[in-house]
């Protein structure tokens, strides 16, 4: 019996797979990825939720190791994305971990010293009028410098992610060995599959009904501040309105955030980003 070429080379990419896998177990070469990134995170004193007027506004930073959180936006079944079902690259990049889904984080470069500012963000209008986002603006402040506006429309977004994307393969195709070709696309096919999910708080149409709540993301662009502190704030968000329903009062939401420097490591077992540092291997005996 012939194989074939196709048969050929896919049985070529398993030994080496296998030969590379064998070789660092051989040699005992095999690190724990591990990862330093900076941040803007909470300040110890700072209240992640803020009350005024009837209002109340929650914020949760979301990190690498906080994605397992969110598996409508970063989880992902390979069998949804048929033109990528044999890619070597996502196999052996993108194992399925928790929940039994793929997971990826196409918002930062693969070192994640570049990465936009994702924060998901919930807002309680228990007040007796509509609150319309259109009429208040959210910004990401620091001191002496122009005030970042959080970013509007997905389609921004997928053109960031593309960004990322476009680094990641120029990496990789600048390998001397690679294991399969890498999947060009797969960014902008798994954020459209998940468009409805990736609701963008400060969306010009977004409004939140008396006694109702609004969830979502606040995405910020990649920041190049070296400033040790910072702000989100949410400008003009009318908390009191007259009969008819013109604003007579509005109000500012401000979160101060510190830059704060964090460890990650991977977790093969889990198949998990974790902070902190990998526990030391056990010597035996």
């Amino acid at each position: 019996m012939f194989l074939t070429k196709k048969e050929l080379l896919n049985g070529l990419l398993i030994f080496l797979s296998i030969s590379i896998l064998s070789s660092c177990a051989t040699t005992n070469t095999t690190k724990t990825p591990t990862l330093s990134i900076e941040e803007y995170g909470f300040q110890s004193s700072s209240k992640k939720i803020i009350q005024k007027s009837d209002i109340s506004i929650s914020i949760t930073p979301i990190r690498i190791d906080d994605i397992y959180n969110y598996p409508n936006l970063f989880g992902f079944r390979l069998q949804n994305f048929p033109q990528y079902a044999d890619n070597y690259y996502l196999k052996n990049n993108l194992p399925v971990g928790p929940q039994n889904l793929r997971w990826t984080y196409p918002f930062a470069t693969p070192d994640l010293r570049e990465q936009l500012q994702l924060y998901y963000v919930k807002i309680e209008n228990n007040t007796d009028h509509i609150l319309r986002m259109k009429d208040s603006r959210v910004y990401m402040t620091t001191d002496g410098e122009e005030p970042i506006p959080a970013i509007k429309k997905f389609d921004k977004l997928v053109e960031k992610a593309n960004r990322f994307e476009r680094i990641e393969k120029r990496q990789y195709d600048s390998q001397t060995l690679k294991i399969g070709e890498y999947p060009t696309g797969i960014t902008e096919a798994i954020l459209n599959s998940k468009k409805e999910h990736y609701d963008l708080i400060n969306s010009l149409g977004k409004e939140v009904l008396p006694g109702y709540s609004l969830e979502g993301l606040l995405v910020f662009p990649v920041l190049s501040s070296t400033k040790k502190t910072a702000s989100i704030s949410f400008f003009d968000i009318t908390t009191k309105t007259d009969a008819a329903g013109n604003p007579t009062e509005k109000t500012q939401f401000d979160f101060p955030l510190e830059k704060k420097t964090i460890k990650l490591w991977y977790d093969r077992d889990q198949k998990k980003w974790r902070e902190g540092v990998p526990p030391a291997k056990s010597t035996g005996s």
